[in-house]
């Protein structure tokens, strides 16, 4: 039982590790639209595919002012929640590789 829990664990953490990458890699990119180092994808601005119904519907969603992915519109301390993100994200990576690499000691 307890060589299943050690498993489990070492998946646990091995899943965690995934999902925090993908999350530092998704904000990296989102800061680069930000500080346009990236061209922003055509679907920041985009309305719900189902919502338009007609020629007319489409028309008019094209003439509406748009919300651009590269506007940053809330801050916390000078900082975009991207910028936030990425601090975070890396943090928590950085203490689950570091726990990972150390599974060994910590098992005991």
């Amino acid at each position: 039982i307890n060589r299943l829990f050690s498993n489990i664990e070492k998946i646990v953490i091995l899943t965690l590790i995934l999902i925090f990458f993908f999350s530092l890699l998704v904000s990296i990119y989102h800061l680069g639209i930000e500080q346009e180092i990236f061209k922003e994808s055509s679907i920041c601005g985009l309305k719900n595919a189902d919502e338009i119904i007609s020629k007319e519907e489409l028309l008019r969603q094209l003439n509406k002012q748009i919300i651009s992915c590269k506007d940053v519109t809330f801050r916390i301390f000078g900082f975009s929640l991207t910028t936030i993100n990425i601090l975070i994200s890396s943090f928590i990576l950085f203490m689950l590789l570091k726990i990972i690499s150390n599974y060994e000691k910590f098992k005991n």
